[in-house]
C-alpha cells in the first residue's frame, strides 16, 4: 500500500520542486560562506521541510487501495519537524565556521545523488535518468524523505560537532530505517534503480551514528 500511494503522493506538487533545490542552495552558501552563520537557519529549514514532507508524502488516492494515509510516515515526519524547530528556538547558538577539511568531500556525491534524484518512471518501471534540469527541478528532493534527509544529514556531519548531536543521532536513526526498509527495491528488477538511489540514505544514516556513538 505504501509503494502504490509513494507512486502518486507528490504528483500534485511537481512543479514547486525547484522552490527546495534553489532554497538549500541559498541556505548552503550562507552556511558555508558567512563567517557569522549558525546552524539555527538549518534546524528552521529542516523542521519546516520535514513537515511539508509529512503533509505531501502521506495523502494520496491510489488505483488499488483508494484513498490512503500513511500515518506512520505522517507521524513519524511530523515530529521530527517539530522538534528541530524545538532545537532552533532553544539550542544556544555561535558561528559554525566550516572547515575546509578533505573529510567533508567524503559524502558528498552521495547528498548530490539525492539533490538529483535522476530517475523517470517508464511503463510502471524506475529507470536512469541523469537529465541535468533534474538539479534544480525534481520534486523528490524536498518532498521526499529518502531523497532530502540525505542531504540533511550530510549538512550535520559538516557541522559537527557544533550541532545538536541528540537531534543528529535521532535523525540518523529514522533515516536508517527507512534505508533498510528500501532495500527491498533491489529484489524487483522494475523498482532496482530506487533501491540503488536509496543509498545515499543508507551510507548517510550509518555515517551520522557512527560519527556520534561516544556523545
Amino acid at each position: 500500500m505504501i509503494v502504490e500511494l509513494l507512486k502518486v503522493s507528490l504528483i500534485p506538487f511537481e512543479a514547486y520542486g525547484f522552490v527546495f533545490h534553489i532554497s538549500t542552495l541559498i541556505l548552503l552558501g550562507w552556511l558555508f560562506i558567512n563567517p557569522k552563520a549558525t546552524s539555527r537557519s538549518l534546524y528552521w529549514y529542516m523542521g519546516i521541510d520535514l513537515i511539508l514532507i509529512a503533509l505531501a508524502q502521506s495523502f494520496g488516492s491510489t488505483e488499488l487501495f483508494g484513498r490512503v494515509i500513511h500515518t506512520g510516515g505522517l507521524i513519524t515526519f511530523t515530529l521530527l519537524g517539530i522538534l528541530w524547530i524545538y532545537a532552533a528556538v532553544k539550542d544556544r547558538f555561535g558561528p559554525v565556521m566550516v572547515e575546509k577539511k578533505w573529510q567533508n568531500f567524503l559524502f558528498l556525491p552521495f547528498a548530490l545523488l539525492s539533490f538529483w534524484s535522476p530517475y523517470k518512471v517508464v511503463n510502471n518501471s524506475i529507470v536512469m535518468n541523469f537529465d541535468p534540469i533534474l538539479l534544480f527541478t525534481s520534486p523528490d528532493y524536498g518532498l521526499a524523505f529518502c531523497f532530502t534527509v540525505p542531504m540533511f544529514l550530510y549538512l550535520l556531519y559538516v557541522l559537527y560537532p557544533k550541532i545538536n548531536i541528540v537531534m543528529y543521532r535521532i535523525t540518523a536513526y529514522v533515516a536508517l530505517l527507512y534505508a533498510i526498509f528500501n532495500l527491498s527495491h533491489w529484489f524487483n528488477a522494475d523498482t532496482r534503480w530506487m533501491g540503488f538511489l536509496h543509498i545515499p540514505l543508507l551510507v548517510l544514516s550509518i555515517s551520522g551514528l557512527i560519527q556520534t556513538k561516544n556523545k
